[in-house]
């Protein structure tokens, strides 16, 4: 809630104010100017004869320096350095490959592999998958595993000691 008192003397200095803007521009107005008014009359202006015909500007060609001018700075954009792609060892070994039948009677080759990152043995067939990498082929004695473009083989170590 707003106090009369300081509403009522709010009010009284905005008219004092006011009052005092009205009364300087009431003064300015009264004091003299130093314009003339021969200042303020438009000049007469004759016939034709009196106009000033201005010449007509000459042309000129532009130079052709001109345009091979650089308007604009362009600071050197620096190309990144390119970060060689780490490769990723596979340490998969391949312990075995063996084959069965499945409920069809149709043969089906398996490979047994270990992961020692998990240390893990997982036997996978055809189409499986270890940790990205798809198992695309299994032959009598390697493995070809496939993770995008990226093919590894996993060969079969004899077991003999030479």
């Amino acid at each position: 809630m707003i106090n009369p008192q300081s509403q009522h003397g709010f009010h009284l200095l905005l008219r004092i104010s006011t009052f005092l803007a009205v009364l300087g521009v009431l003064v300015w107005a009264a004091l003299p100017s130093d314009i003339d008014a021969a200042m303020l009359e438009a000049p007469e202006i004759g016939g034709p004869a009196d106009v000033e015909i201005l010449p007509e500007p000459e042309e000129q060609a532009v130079p052709e320096g001109v345009f091979g001018v650089n308007l604009w700075h362009m600071p050197s954009v620096e190309t990144p350095k390119r970060i060689a792609p780490t490769t990723t060892r596979v340490v998969f070994e391949l312990l075995a490959i063996s084959s069965g039948q499945d409920e069809t009677g149709q043969q089906i080759n398996y490979s047994v592999i270990y992961d020692p990152a998990g240390d893990q043995v997982h036997t996978l067939s055809i189409g499986q998958s270890i940790n990205g990498y798809t198992v695309s082929e299994i032959l009598s004695d390697s493995v070809l595993l496939q993770n995008g473009k990226r093919e590894t083989t996993l060969v079969l170590e004899s077991g003999e000691d030479g």
